[in-house]
């Protein structure tokens, strides 16, 4: 996991801090909007789903951060039923409020914070330009490194046809290839990419 995607979840976990400050303003109100609550605690239930569908896509199932999550997902909905009682809410505000630091104790512990460096090489014979750092990248301890080869198309010279090209198996053995169809970089938002060119 880069360390682009973990602050992206820590901050989304902050901005559940956040809604859990605006609730406690809609409660000292003298007058309660029903509809306004509803809505924050039905906002903070799909962040923390959307957090916790991260989390799992990233690190698999059976995270303490994704069980704290779902327990926080159930106490909004606990809160969601105390409607009129002030007295409760508040009560459950604070069961809340540690709820969501908690959670984010655990991503902190749980997210690795590792620079994640993505290797781009086309061509198997320009790859020592590469090496040298990918071998640096590849030590560092708080450091992934991925080479991932792309496919790149030769072009006659009238442009008339296009011959796809893809090298991957020509790197030395030594190297843990990564298929370009497998990794999405949409989704792994790699700190660095290095490309040729």
């Amino acid at each position: 996991m880069s360390r682009g995607i973990r602050k992206q979840l820590l901050s989304m976990a902050e901005t559940l801090d956040d809604a859990n400050r605006l609730l406690k303003k809609f409660f000292l109100k003298s007058v309660v909007e029903e509809e306004a609550v509803i809505g924050l605690l039905s906002d903070c239930q799909d962040a923390a789903v959307a957090i916790g569908n991260r989390i799992e896509s990233l690190q698999g199932e059976g995270t303490q951060s994704v069980k704290e999550l779902e327990d926080y997902c159930d106490d909004l909905y606990q809160m969601a039923l105390l409607k009129g009682d002030m007295a409760m809410r508040r009560k459950f505000l604070k069961v809340l409020s540690a709820r969501v630091k908690k959670i984010r104790s655990f991503m902190e512990a749980e997210l690795s914070d590792r620079w994640e460096v993505v290797f781009l090489p086309y061509k198997a014979s320009m790859w020592d330009c590469m090496e040298s750092v990918f071998i640096a990248a590849n030590k560092a301890p708080n450091c992934k490194a991925v080479v991932m080869p792309i496919p790149y198309y030769d072009i006659q010279e009238n442009g008339a046809r296009k011959i796809p090209r893809y090298e991957g198996r020509l790197f030395p053995k030594e190297i843990e290839i990564t298929d370009y169809r497998e990794y999405k970089i949409e989704e792994h938002v790699p700190d660095a990419i290095f490309i040729h060119n």
